[in-house]
């Protein structure tokens, strides 16, 4: 499910939810293996906007917030929560 909204000038802007899974879970250092502490599925929501033009340049600034409380566990009572600004340029081949 996404909803957006495409201006005829070339302005977008883009909302939808979102589910993540780390890429890996478990990491080893030297002789001492660590296992992740956190959560292994987080969801979330993406918000963005932008604008390209016709001929096929673009600029856009993307929030990625998490909901999930990723930090599993009772001994740490603190909550943690993936929170992403992404500020970003490209360019599409054949303009729009």
């Amino acid at each position: 499910m996404r909803l957006g909204f495409t201006g005829q000038d070339g302005q977008w802007c883009v909302g939808t939810p979102k589910v993540g899974l780390p890429r890996f879970y478990a990491l080893k250092f030297s002789r001492v293996e660590c296992k992740s502490r956190y959560d292994k599925v987080d969801f979330g929501y993406v918000a963005g906007l932008g604008y390209q033009l016709e001929s096929g340049p673009m600029i856009g600034l993307r929030y990625n917030g998490g909901i999930s409380n990723i930090n599993e566990g009772d001994a740490n009572p603190n909550k943690i929560r993936n929170s992403v600004f992404q500020l970003y340029a490209g360019f599409l081949f054949g303009g729009k």
